[in-house]
């Protein structure tokens, strides 16, 4: 690893860790770090465009073996860096919009590195790989890892969903993601294999991986598409089950309201709701009897301790028995 590539690293840690205090050194921490941050990456990148800039990793690592050309600073690491940095500078936002931009920042330089990671898996050569995502492997798997910790960060409710959830977007992740990433890994370490032994040609090997790629592939839809209509055949049958419990429930409802009355109150005695029959008879609107307790219409015929016996046996056994007047 460069030193100024570990020197990096370090800054964006310290940034990080700064973003997360309160205090006025913490602050300056966190801006000072990312500032740094952005700069050197701002000018290692403007060394591949501007050829009268200075080399950083000349200035801290001067080699006189080593060609300008070699001592620096990958482009795409310099971008991730870039990208990094910008995102931790607004990973605090409250606003909406930021947030989205900075979840794409992120995702950007995931997405990168995992395609680096990708690469060295396989076993590309770097003179056919290097044009692609000329990362490093250790540079690449620290921001893999960096990348994936912020974007749970600033985004963990919607993460935890998909990943950990028991939806069906979840789901389907958790059963097709693991599949999908293994064959294609799998094929793609035997078709190198074969091509680096003249096994075969590549473009021979190209058309055999994609003809079992997309087998593979309509294979793992066909799967996935069967489980989800499970799924919903199940989901109509609850439903329909639901359903006809609600109708049975309203048509009991109906029957009580229509010769009964009904009341609700909460744990203190306060009346919550009634039902039309009550009002009827009690001569009270509906208006009159929410929020008031049945003293409102007490008609004085029994005693205290006739309603207080009543109200202990409600609430010790869930009902009570006995006949008002």
């Amino acid at each position: 690893m460069e030193f100024i590539t570990a020197i990096l690293f370090f800054l964006l840690s310290l940034g990080l860790l700064g973003s997360h205090g309160k205090s006025k050194p913490s602050l300056i921490l966190y801006r000072v770090s990312i500032f740094c941050v952005l700069v050197i990456s701002i000018l290692t990148i403007g060394q591949y465009f501007l050829s009268n800039l200075q080399n950083i990793n000349a200035t801290f690592e001067p080699d006189t073996l080593a060609s300008n050309f070699q001592r620096k600073t990958p482009l795409a690491t310099a971008i991730c860096f870039l990208l990094i940095g910008v995102s931790i500078l607004g990973i605090q936002s409250k606003s909406k919009k930021v947030k989205s931009i900075i979840n794409g920042l992120i995702f950007i330089t995931w997405v990168i590195n995992f395609i680096a990671i990708i690469i060295f898996i396989l076993n590309i050569p770097s003179k056919n790989a290097d044009f692609l995502i000329p990362i490093p492997i250790h540079s690449s798997l620290i921001f893999f890892f960096y990348s994936g910790f912020l974007l749970f960060k600033n985004d963990s409710k919607t993460l935890n969903e998909l990943i950990f959830g028991n939806y069906t977007g979840s789901n389907l992740i958790k059963s097709s993601g693991p599949f999908v990433f293994g064959m294609i890994m799998i094929m793609g370490l035997v078709l190198i294999y074969l091509i680096n032994n003249e096994q075969v040609d590549v473009n021979v090997g190209l058309i055999i991986y994609s003809i079992i790629a997309v087998v593979f592939s309509l294979t793992n839809i066909f799967v996935v598409a069967i489980q989800l209509n499970r799924s919903d055949q199940e989901k109509i049958i609850y439903e329909n089950a639901l359903h006809a419990s609600i109708k049975e429930i309203k048509q009991y409802k109906e029957a009580l309201d229509s010769c009964s009355l009904v009341d609700i109150t909460d744990m203190n005695g306060t009346i919550i709701s009634v039902n039309d029959k009550f009002c009827e008879i009690s001569k009270y609107d509906r208006k009159e009897l929410i929020g008031k307790t049945h003293r409102v219409i007490n008609s004085g015929h029994h005693s205290k301790e006739f309603y207080a016996d009543l109200w202990h046996e409600i609430k010790t056994e869930k009902s009570g028995l006995g006949t008002l007047k």
